[in-house]
């Protein structure tokens, strides 16, 4: 999928931090198919790198369908990015499709998962309006205020 987004837009780049069991394998699978120039799996990284990352990224593109809750999504809210994840995962708890990002199906559809790349690529106003907008609903529903007080309402109802 990387060469058919590399065909269209010569600069992406996939950035994967963390200390990850398969990056000898992602490294191998790069070199094999000819993208190796564009995947970075830096290791663990520091916080502040990590930072640094989310806030030079353009887009954050995780179509986990494995992940429980969404919070690495919050994260890259936090910094105004759009989100592109699966419905019926924890993304789909945080990300609202075509408002703060976009969602997918089946993350190994190839065509559903370029279309939805490619809209975001195709449109950078849009995909800085998705992330101002997941920003705004980070502020409105994911504090920790509104964290604490939904917990508060949940345990007041089974006491």
């Amino acid at each position: 999928m990387l060469p058919a987004l590399l065909s269209t837009w010569p600069d992406v780049q996939l950035v994967f931090p963390g200390p990850g069991e398969d990056r000898n394998n992602l490294r191998a699978l790069a070199a094999r198919k000819g993208v190796a120039a564009s995947v970075f799996l830096p290791g663990l990284v520091s916080n502040e790198t990590l930072m640094r990352l989310y806030r030079r990224c353009y887009a954050f593109v995780m179509p986990s369908r494995q992940e429980g809750f969404g919070l690495v999504y919050l994260e890259a809210m936090n910094f105004g990015k759009p989100c592109v994840g699966c419905f019926d995962q924890g993304a789909a708890e945080v990300i609202v499709h075509g408002e703060t990002g976009l969602l997918v199906e089946d993350p190994g559809d190839a065509d559903e998962l370029l279309g939805a790349l490619h809209a975001i690529l195709r449109q950078p106003e849009y995909a800085k309006e998705l992330g101002r907008r997941g920003f705004q609903r980070l502020l409105e529903h994911f504090t920790a205020t509104h964290v604490q007080a939904c917990l508060k309402e949940k345990l007041a109802a089974i006491l």
